[in-house]
């Protein structure tokens, strides 16, 4: 029995399938057949309490795996005559059914910082921008002003890079808590909006001038020292109590939660001295 790597590379290169287009319903059959085994294992791993680290490299072997053969299977439609682009598109469909499972099941599992094939990331992206849009729409119909929607969305809209197993997983479960988290019927749509950001690490650095620039805002409504000192107080505790998931939105930068605490303590500081040197003075 061949497997699908000695398919891909042997049976559906261009200049051997030029020779054996009659093979080619043998051909996706034998693919679907290999999916459908590929399913059944993934089925099986689900069910298994077996060890991490076995589900880590089985997981990942598999998503090297089908990567690896979806930009093979790109490359072949860049250099084949047109009437071949809809047989390896079949193949695409049938390969990507099988990423779709592990992004479901396995996430946890992934090499989330892995680029995804170009044609799977380019239906993802598209997917995703759609619900981009229908989101940001739905935030300032809710009172949001612009300027944090946005910030929330211009990572993955201005990004020219591919894309990552990490971005489009973050954002899948982003949408999903801004559509589905009953936290968001709650309250302040703004303040809950915040809560959220900093329980999945929203760590970018236009994020956090933002966090900065609000809260200084805020400082500077109060007419005291002691005033401003108690709403540096108060947003400590409730930023200490937040929840983080380990998934970040940026492996390059530090967590919003810690960067933010950081933030508070050396402003707190920085009014404690104030009152000081008040008091030395009276």
């Amino acid at each position: 029995m061949r497997t699908l790597q000695q398919i891909i590379l042997e049976q559906l290169s261009p200049d051997a399938l030029h020779l054996s287009r009659q093979h080619i319903p043998a051909y996706l059959a034998e693919i679907s057949s290999r999916k459908q085994i590929i399913m059944v294992q993934l089925q099986n791993l689900a069910r298994e309490e077996s060890a991490y680290d076995h589900k880590l490299q089985t997981v990942q072997n598999f998503q090297f795996q089908m990567t690896l053969w979806l930009e093979l299977l790109h490359h072949y439609i860049r250099k084949s005559d047109v009437q071949l682009i809809g047989f390896y598109m079949e193949v695409e469909n049938i390969l990507e059914e099988v990423l779709q499972n592990l992004e479901q099941y396995f996430s946890p599992f992934l090499a989330v910082d892995y680029l995804l094939p170009q044609h799977y990331g380019q239906l993802a992206g598209r997917q995703l921008k759609r619900k981009i849009v229908e989101t940001k729409i739905r935030l300032t119909g809710q009172g949001l002003k612009e300027e944090l929607p946005d910030i929330i969305f211009n990572p993955f809209l201005t990004r020219k890079e591919a894309l990552t197993f990490r971005l489009v997983l973050y954002y899948r479960n982003l949408l999903w808590q801004l559509a589905h988290n009953e936290r968001m019927q709650q309250g302040n749509v703004h303040r809950q909006i915040h809560y959220l950001l900093f329980e999945l690490n929203f760590n970018s650095p236009e994020y956090f001038a933002y966090c900065t620039s609000e809260l200084r805002g805020r400082l500077n409504a109060y007419g005291t020292l002691y005033e401003k000192k108690a709403c540096l107080s108060w947003c400590r505790r409730a930023l200490k109590h937040l929840p983080q998931q380990d998934l970040a939105l940026n492996t390059t930068q530090s967590a919003i939660k810690s960067r933010m605490l950081n933030w508070l303590a050396e402003e707190q500081h920085c009014i404690q001295s104030r009152i000081s040197l008040q008091h030395a003075h009276v």
